[in-house]
């Protein structure tokens, strides 16, 4: 009898004790966010399939490296007036993702700006966003920093 019991307890321990997976698990999803940039322009920040921990702080690192690019930009070409341009019509859509180019502006698209996620945080990120948004304003074809 003894044995008995102490095989049942045995398999108890293997088989009644499954932990079960973490249910917290992020999930990839996407996200939207406006942002308020220099002066009365905004656009609108897409985070596209980025898990939570990943989205949190996108919208703001997009509209302060964009900031910086404009407050940077020289007033003695038309590098400010290409902002403007650019973002006029409050139509702007920026999509961050993890599975596109560091920083594009595609063919025939001059109204969207796609960033990879992991290059939001390059040193180099408002020369480049200047130069893609200059590309944006002059509608310039295939703009993109591998």
């Amino acid at each position: 009898m003894r044995k008995i019991i102490l095989i049942l307890i045995i398999g108890l321990a293997f088989f009644g004790c499954d932990e079960k997976e973490d249910e917290t698990q992020e999930e990839p999803q996407d996200w939207e966010a406006t942002i308020d940039l220099f002066e009365t322009y905004t656009a609108t920040v897409k985070g596209i399939s980025l898990l939570p921990s990943e989205w949190n702080g996108v919208a703001n690192k997009v509209a302060t490296a964009i900031i910086g690019a404009f407050n940077n930009a020289t007033t003695t070409n038309p590098q400010k007036g290409a902002f403007r341009t650019a973002f006029m019509d409050q139509d702007v859509v920026i999509i961050v993702s993890t599975t596109v180019k560091n920083c594009e502006v595609k063919d025939n698209d001059f109204r969207t700006l796609y960033l990879r996620l992991n290059y939001l945080d390059n040193a180099n990120i408002q020369v480049t966003l200047k130069n893609a948004i200059l590309a944006m304003a002059e509608e310039t074809e295939g703009y993109q920093l591998e």
